[in-house]
Parts: structure tokens; sequence; C-alpha cells
């Protein structure tokens, strides 16, 4: 077989003339039209535009601006899916998660590919290019993929990612009766679960620090997803706990690092709910957490209180935990959080009452975990309990008089 151009046909006519001859006749006005209607519409097939238009003048379309993410709530973006035809698969995604309480939607009118010469290099560049899209957008996280076909059946497998990390999902999420499957949202519930969960890890790590500018916003999110009734819904049990946990436990800070009793009311109701989820036969050490966060959040609540109540409460509590761990070195550090918390209260209380001995009781405590925090494993939270320790000496010495109690207070600090 060999292509030949018109150029070449035209000069094997010329060669045999009797060919020529009985092709080369005139044709009717009607056929002229036909013909020019036919390579009309083979050329815009082919070109994609209209031949009216002159393609060297034409402007490439542009992007539409990617949109914004509101900060009071976790935002999920999507991106062109690759191979997806009129976008049918994209839309049918937003479709599904639009009513998704608690999470806004954003779509991005770009397309990110893990299609090249080196596929893992590939995903690496795309997720590069997501994260440069979040920064702009402020954005949580950012779907996008492509779109799988075979035997008259497509499925995307879809890219989840967030600032921190990109993930690939288990395997391609195929559509039945225009619902998505189970795995889907799995997979979603998981993404949003280490949004929450990496975003408080950040927050939580910079102890000593004032980060209520940085707190408010995030409890906000969060508050969202537990509030929103959705989670019911699609979130295992598990899951919703755990982030109901960081919820509470990021309330907390802010109504300490506030003096809000209104965000520290907040943070007991959702500790008692957790500790209630996670009973202590099943959940042990998940069961001390909660209760010793439950444990600060009254004392801190009953330090603006002028009764003793919450006090009282958190002094039970950081009893009682210190009695269950006593005889478990695995628990020793947890132990050692609950003397320094039991310290705290007594150190609030002794301010409150006269005389010396609960402020002699909280020394006691800030001591006994000082056999745990020591400085070379816990830096920090030695410090912070040297620190507790010298103020607690201090006023108990200035109380009394007592010289020895100033002079450990010195030592102390």
């Amino acid at each position: 077989m060999e292509l030949i151009t018109w150029g070449k046909i035209e000069a094997l006519l010329d060669e045999h003339e009797g060919v020529r001859d009985q092709f080369d006749q005139t044709i009717g006005g009607q056929r002229a039209r036909e013909i020019a209607e036919k390579v009309s519409a083979i050329h815009e097939a082919v070109v994609g535009k209209s031949p009216a238009k002159n393609p060297s003048t034409a402007q490439p379309e542009q992007p539409a601006p990617i949109p914004k993410a509101d900060p009071r709530r976790f935002a999920i973006a999507m991106a062109h899916l690759t191979h997806d035809n009129n976008q049918e698969v994209e839309l049918l995604i937003l479709e599904s998660i639009r009513d998704l309480r608690g999470v806004q939607i954003l779509r991005f009118d770009r397309t990110l590919s893990a299609e090249g010469p080196i596929p893992e290099e590939s995903v690496c560049h795309a997720h590069d290019a997501a994260r440069a899209l979040l920064a702009e957008s402020s954005a949580d996280v950012l779907l996008w993929g492509t779109v799988l076909s075979h035997d008259g059946r497509t499925a995307p497998r879809l890219f989840w990612t967030t600032a921190e990390a990109g993930v690939r999902s288990r395997q391609p999420y195929i559509p039945e009766n225009f619902q998505l499957p189970e795995l889907f949202w799995d997979d979603l519930v998981d993404i949003l679960k280490l949004l929450v969960v990496t975003r408080s890890a950040e927050l939580f790590a910079r102890r000593g620090r004032l980060i209520a500018a940085e707190l408010a916003p995030f409890v906000n999110k969060v508050r969202m997803l537990v509030q929103s009734g959705q989670a019911s819904d699609r979130w295992a049990p598990g899951t919703m706990t755990r982030v109901i946990f960081v919820l509470a436990m990021a309330l907390q800070q802010l109504g300490q690092q506030t003096s809000t009793r209104d965000s520290l009311s907040e943070s007991i109701r959702y500790y008692r709910e957790v500790v209630v989820r996670w009973p202590p036969d099943k959940f042990a050490t998940d069961w001390i957490a909660a209760q010793s966060g439950l444990g600060v959040a009254l004392g801190a609540l009953g330090s603006l209180e002028p009764d003793s109540v919450h006090l009282q409460e958190a002094l039970e509590i950081f009893r009682d935990l210190i009695a269950r761990t006593a005889k478990n070195d695995s628990l020793e550090t947890l132990r050692a959080s609950a003397q320094n918390n039991l310290g705290n209260a007594l150190l609030i209380q002794g301010e409150r009452e006269s005389g010396t001995k609960k402020l002699e009781q909280s020394a006691e405590a800030y001591a006994s975990a000082l056999t745990v925090w020591t400085r070379a494993r816990f830096p920090v939270d030695w410090a912070s309990l040297q620190n507790n320790l010298g103020y607690a000496l201090q006023i108990a010495g200035a109380r009394s008089g007592r010289t020895d109690l100033l002079l450990s207070s010195v030592a102390a600090h």
C-alpha cells in the first residue's frame, strides 16, 4: 500500500490522459454546494473551529480563577479529571458530596495528571502542583485523578492531596446507579480525620505559646463537622470519637488561654461524651487520657469561678487516675501528668484558703511528678514542674514564715 497525495495523483493523471479524460468533467452547482458543505463539516470536526474563524487570531481560553476557601469550614476542592468525557464523573462526585454539611466544596478549573514516562515522578509532581493550588485557595484537601474505562464502564481513580500528605485511593471507585461506593466515603472520612488530627498535633505541639488566634478557627471547623449531623451517617463511631476528643482538647486550650468559661464548659461536655464512648475496660489508655483532659478543663473552669465545685471534681479525677496507674509502669507518664494536674488544682485551692496544707500537698504532687518528668527525658514538662513547685513553696513559705520552704522555693526556681 502507498500513500498517494494530490500532487502525485495530478502527476499520474498527466501521464495517463485517457484516465484523466474519464473524470475531468464539470459538475453541477448543487453537487458543488454539497461537496463544499461536506468539506466544511470535515474541517470543523478535525480542527475543532469554524472555518470562518482565523486560527492565527484565536486566543486560548483562560482557566477560571482559583476560588478562596471559607476559613470557618474544612474545604474540599476538586480539579478536573483526565479522560473524563464531558466532566461526567466529576459532576457525579460533586453532586454526591454537595450536601456534606460542615464541609465547603470548591471547584478548580485545572487538570492534574499522573501520566508520564515515569508514573511515580509524575504523581509527585502532580501532588506538588496540587499543594500550590491549596496554598493559593487556603483549601484543606484537593481531589484529582483520572477516569478509567473498560468494557463499556467507567470508574474514577482518585488522589487526595493535603498540605502534609498525598494519598491514592485504594482502588477505583465503581459507581452504581449514580451512587459512589462506600469505599469512597471511607476514604473521605479518613482524609477529614487526617486533617483534624494533623492540624491539632501541630497546634498542641506548641505548648506554652499563645495560639488562641489559630485555635479559634480550628475549633469552629471541627465543631461544624461534629455538630452537622452528617457524621452520624458516614463516620465510624471510633473515628467520630477521636474527632470529638480533638475538639475537646482544642476547646480546653482555647478556654485556658482566653479565660473563657463558655469554651471550657463546651470542652467539659465533649470530654464527658468521650469518656462514655471509651469505657475503661475496652479503651484503658484512651479513657485515662480523656479523664485527664476532663480534669484539666474542670480545674481551669473552677479557677475562674468563686466556688470550688468544679475544682473538687477535678481533684477527685486526678486522685483516681493516680491510684489506677500506680502499679503500672507502662503508664508512668500518664501518672506523672495526673500528679502535675493534681498539684495545679491543689495550688488554686491553697491560694484561696488560709493555712499551708493544700499548698504543701501541691508541692508533694509536683515532686512526685518530677521523678518521671526528668530534665533529660521531658525538659519542657520538667521546667514547668520546677516553676510550679517553686511557686507553691514560695506562697507556703511566705504565709507561714518558714525559711526552709522559701529556701526550697529558691532551689526549685
